[in-house]
């Protein structure tokens, strides 16, 4: 897993059963899908080690058995179970929503990067996380993620497409009649289509999208793989690779029309919050040595425990800058509760990332800076350098 690799300074493997080590270095991450990969140049290590042949994504209630070295000892751990579901879900690594299978395979902390294999002892996911809070709730990152990351890695690229729409339900029968949709037809509702999007000016707000690639979307939002596998229909964008193209059927002005997109957004890349940032030095300002501001990032918003609305991109460059403190002096008397409040301008300038909030305090010859936060409040501090 990134999670466990990507910070490593030092790496050894070693096998189950032996304590010769073998030094590694760490060759590709992407920390969006927990995944990394590691390589080992003795000979004598692969001269040993047996590859596992990798299987199709499992189906639910296929059996599985987990490997790996949970806290509770120091030897080689193997639990088993079945696949309870596979759905998209949070990846608590990345903040992202991917394909995850659910097992029912007991996992602990130190589970994380062991290998899940089915009956017949092949590679089926990787298990990356569990659930606290529930009883045997365990996670797996499953084969469709991992050829995945392996064909980013063939390719040198990285990222997994989407569509960087939002879209709505379509479970009313009110609402699919508001639009005209046929009795027997089904899908979603677009709301949005992002300025930034690959489907910028081929999907409009209004359409209706009922098939991706052949498969009917149901007005619940999800496909059907196959009659035991329901999922989210944007599992189907994620399998494809950037640069590639997906056929969309909709409903468009009371009829039907079949057009493609070319998947060359990623995921995350049109939102205005960064996504989770990892192994990177974050990116702030001091103005007047007196408050500290930066762009709000997926890691900013845990360790503030902040909501913010993740509004699509209009240009490429777009942040939100929020004030990350307000440090203690005799210039900030009174500037309480401040913490986390977007700037909309400073000293008269819009501010739409932070190449603007350098420009607008370096380039103010006045005797104080004056921003303007989104919460309708004013400060007011001194310009140190005028």
């Amino acid at each position: 897993n990134a999670h466990v690799a990507s910070d490593a300074v030092y790496m050894e493997v070693q096998f189950a059963h032996d304590a010769t080590r073998y030094s590694a270095t760490l060759q590709h991450v992407s920390d969006e899908c927990d995944l990394a990969m590691v390589a080992v140049e003795d000979p004598e290590f692969w001269q040993r080690a047996k590859p596992l042949e990798m299987a199709e994504v499992p189906e639910r209630e296929d059996y599985v058995k987990v490997m790996g070295f949970p806290v509770g000892g120091a030897s080689l751990s193997i639990t088993d179970g079945i696949v309870s579901r596979s759905e998209l879900d949070n990846y608590a690594h990345s903040g992202r929503e991917l394909t995850v299978a659910q097992i029912s395979a007991p996992i602990n902390p130190g589970n994380s990067g062991g290998p899940v294999v089915n009956k017949d002892g092949k590679l089926v996911g990787v298990v990356h996380q569990g659930y606290p809070n529930g009883q045997n709730l365990g996670f797996m990152i499953p084969a469709n993620i991992l050829q995945h990351f392996g064909k980013q890695v063939e390719k040198k690229e990285k990222g997994f497409p989407d569509l960087s729409i939002k879209v709505q339900n379509l479970e009313n029968r009110f609402l699919r009649e508001h639009y005209q949709l046929p009795a027997k037809k089904s899908g979603v509702l677009v709301k949005e289509v992002a300025k930034l999007s690959c489907a910028h000016g081929i999907l409009h707000e209004g359409d209706i999208i009922m098939e991706i690639d052949g498969v009917p979307i149901n007005n619940d939002g999800t496909v059907f793989i196959n009659p035991m596998k329901k999922i989210e229909f944007e599992a189907i964008v994620q399998q494809k690779a950037l640069g590639e193209e997906v056929t969309i059927k909709l409903w468009r002005n009371g009829g039907e029309d079949t057009l493609k997109v070319k998947l060359t957004s990623e995921i995350g890349t049109t939102d205005s919050i960064i996504p989770m940032e990892h192994n990177k030095r974050p990116s702030y300002y001091i103005a007047s040595g007196q408050m500290v501001i930066q762009p709000v990032t997926e890691n900013f918003i845990q360790a503030k425990k902040l909501k913010y609305e993740n509004k699509a991109k209009e240009l490429p460059d777009d942040q939100l800058i929020a004030i990350n403190m307000m440090l203690n002096s005799g210039y900030t008397t009174g500037y309480r509760g401040l913490d986390g409040q977007l700037i909309k301008e400073i000293n008269g300038k819009k501010i739409r990332n932070m190449k603007d909030v350098v420009w607008a305090f370096d380039s103010n010859i006045g005797k104080t800076h004056v921003i303007k936060t989104d919460k309708g409040n004013e400060i007011v501090i001194p310009n140190l350098n005028a």
